[in-house]
């Protein structure tokens, strides 16, 4: 058997007490009051940081020039060294030879007839 369709008992929509209550205008509002203060205090300390922020910047960025600096006067250090111990290998590659010449005439025998020294490019 089949009810009739006035028959099918059909759902009521029935509020609830916190429903209507959260409509209320002024339970919203003094639900929603705290968040103005909360959201200006977040923002001043998201502008405290960023100013905080922005002064550690500039202060990292003035030691990285300062450090900058630091590190190209030590380059022309090493170089200005490097070319100093350039020019002591030339005076030292000199000595050499002429040790070398000097030692030359100490071997020879002194009764030996006099021969031009050999050129330095023959070695």
């Amino acid at each position: 058997m089949s009810l009739p369709p006035s028959a099918v008992p059909r759902p009521r929509l029935v509020k609830r007490a916190e429903d209507s209550t959260s409509a209320d205008p002024v339970r919203v509002g003094r639900r929603l009051g705290w968040l103005l203060p909360l959201a200006i205090a977040a923002a001043l300390v998201a502008a405290i940081g960023w100013g905080l922020e922005g002064r550690r910047a500039a202060v990292l960025t003035e030691q990285v020039a300062e450090l900058e600096a630091q590190v190209q006067v030590q380059r022309a250090e090493i170089a200005a060294r490097q070319e100093h111990l350039e020019s002591l290998r030339s005076v030292a590659a000199a000595v050499e030879e002429q040790v070398a010449t000097l030692r030359l005439l100490v071997d020879r025998d002194p009764t030996a007839p006099v021969s031009p020294p050999p050129p330095p490019d023959a070695r």
